[in-house]
């Protein structure tokens, strides 16, 4: 929990560990089922909780873990949902991280060991980070634009696969289900660049 509370202290907002879980579920973790992965995140700054990949509430989540194969429906029911076109969906989808497999749940909250942080900030807390990176490495952050599974696959899961800090800007589904409200912003970082982030090199800060 100290690195996330490191995150907390010197970039500000709050930030939830999320582990990718394949039977090491933390104790006391309540299970709940039927939810998005941008929802569990809001819910987690209040309990530690795991959602089974096999029971999210959203097809974009169930992509984003590798359980949802089916991009041409995700595609066609996205596409009716917002009156546009399938083609730029497909290719979206088609450009969206996912989770590399052998994850059977997902567990959230403030807790030890995690693989990602995320959190919905403002743009100034964003900035804090980004100034972080840039004084121990130059360049920024990835910042994807993209409003396709903007937290379960453009952060949660980009940040996982490639092992790199990304900002996004949501998606509509958690917009519109009031869990990133709007003066917020939405970013990852991964457990392995908490020491170069702060400067301590390629050594993770115990």
């Amino acid at each position: 929990m100290q690195h996330l509370e490191m995150l907390e202290r010197e970039i500000g907002g709050v930030w939830i560990g999320i582990r990718f879980c394949s039977g090491n579920i933390p104790p006391r973790a309540r299970k709940v089922s039927g939810m998005r992965i941008c929802e569990a995140i809001a819910r987690a700054a209040e309990e530690t909780i795991v959602l089974p990949v096999t029971e999210l509430g959203c097809p974009g989540a169930a992509r984003a873990c590798g359980v949802n194969r089916d991009d041409e429906g995700l595609a066609m029911g996205i596409a009716r949902k917002e009156g546009i076109a399938p083609e730029p969906i497909r290719e979206g989808i088609e450009a969206t991280p996912q989770i590399p497999g052998g994850v059977d749940a997902i567990a959230m909250g403030h807790i030890a060991s995690w693989d990602v942080a995320v959190s919905y900030t403002e743009p100034e807390r964003a900035m804090n980070l980004v100034r972080h990176w840039q004084a121990s490495h130059g360049g920024g952050p990835a910042l994807h634009m993209s409003t396709l599974m903007g937290v379960c696959g453009n952060v949660v899961a980009a940040t996982y696969a490639d092992q790199r800090i990304y900002v996004s800007l949501g998606c509509p589904t958690a917009r519109d289900a009031g869990v990133i409200g709007s003066q917020h912003m939405v970013i990852g970082v991964p457990y392995s660049l908490m020491g170069p982030l702060f400067g301590l090199g390629d050594e993770v800060p115990d």
